[in-house]
């Protein structure tokens, strides 16, 4: 059976913001900070002879930058 504590921390770890703001590029004096839309699920379950699975997912799709000047 997964472990879900592991599962757990795999989904908060791809649920952050690293993933909605990418690296800021900074050039002459302005900074672009990429920015993304990420939605996620998960789910899981189990019978009663404890054989069980789970997994998640993870879509992410670009949808504009901040400009700081």
């Amino acid at each position: 059976m997964p472990n879900v504590d592991e599962m757990w921390a795999g989904v908060q770890d791809a649920l952050t913001a690293r993933r909605v703001f990418g690296e800021p590029v900074e050039q002459d004096g302005t900074i672009v900070l990429p920015a993304a839309s990420v939605r996620g699920g998960a789910g899981g379950g189990g019978d009663s002879d404890h054989n069980g699975g789970g997994g998640f997912g993870v879509a992410a799709r670009p949808v504009g930058a901040w400009v700081i000047r």
